[in-house]
């Protein structure tokens, strides 16, 4: 039997079904309805979690169609898949995944219906440790900004000009890298 394209050999898999966009790192892309059912069908134990597209490739059955087409079939007991905690519905419609999920929450309240968490937005990509503590690391170097546009709304002259140039400097390196300015009494704003 030949291996499952981009699916890792061991371990738990995330599946991101979307025609459009890249998966996350450290999710398995399924372009098509039937990607997702044949890593389902195959490895159904090892699946932890499923994210939802809407909107597919055209003659594609929806992501909805493909939601539903998989609850039928764990409510009959033709798929067990055991580890899969979270499915998520990442689509643009914010109606339809609020309608996936709301018939995903249905569908649980059947006792014999695995329990999982239902999440509406794209999935979170992989975090190794070291892009833990990198961005830990960040936040406690950063010197949060004092000033914002109403502090400058009320100076005059070299201040007003100071915390101008300051503004537009945060704005080109993020909103927590500027420099504090001081304010006309000479304490830091």
């Amino acid at each position: 039997m030949r291996p499952l394209e981009g699916v890792p050999a061991t371990g738990p898999v995330r599946i991101f079904l979307d025609d459009e966009r890249p998966a996350p790192a450290g999710w398995t892309l399924a372009k098509y309805g039937g990607d997702l059912l044949r890593i389902v069908d195959r490895i159904p134990e090892r699946i932890s979690e499923i994210s939802f597209d809407q909107n597919l490739i055209p003659g594609d059955p929806k992501g909805r169609e493909i939601a539903d087409y998989l609850w039928s079939e764990i409510a009959a007991g033709e798929i067990s898949m055991p580890n899969l905690k979270r499915v998520g519905f990442h689509t643009d419609d914010p109606s339809a995944s609020s309608d996936m999920a709301s018939d995903l929450r249905m569908r649980m309240a059947d006792p014999g219906f695995p329990q999982v968490e239902t999440v509406i937005g794209m999935p979170v990509p992989d975090e190794t440790v070291e892009d833990i503590q990198s961005r830990d690391r960040m936040r406690r170097e950063t010197i949060p900004a004092r000033i914002s546009v109403m502090d400058a709304a009320h100076l005059d002259g070299a201040d007003r000009q100071a915390v101008v140039r300051t503004l537009t400097d945060r704005s080109s390196k993020g909103p927590t890298d500027a420099t504090p300015v001081a304010g006309p009494s000479g304490r830091e704003r």
